[in-house]
């Protein structure tokens, strides 16, 4: 069972990371720099696991 909970977790993680990057790939074009488009894509991966937390 823990190890269950353990890919779990690191599914999670994986996922954050995904949302992240994908923001950062949707604002580089706009010229944002690498300040704003890392705030981006740390608020928007936030977001989405609070989101899919509050699904639950």
């Amino acid at each position: 069972m823990e190890h269950l909970e353990s890919i779990t977790i690191w599914i999670h993680i994986l996922g954050t990371i995904a949302f992240a990057i994908t923001a950062v790939l949707v604002v580089a074009p706009l010229g944002i720099d690498l300040f704003g488009a890392t705030i981006m894509g740390v608020t928007t991966a936030i977001g989405e696991g609070t989101i899919r937390e509050c699904q639950k």
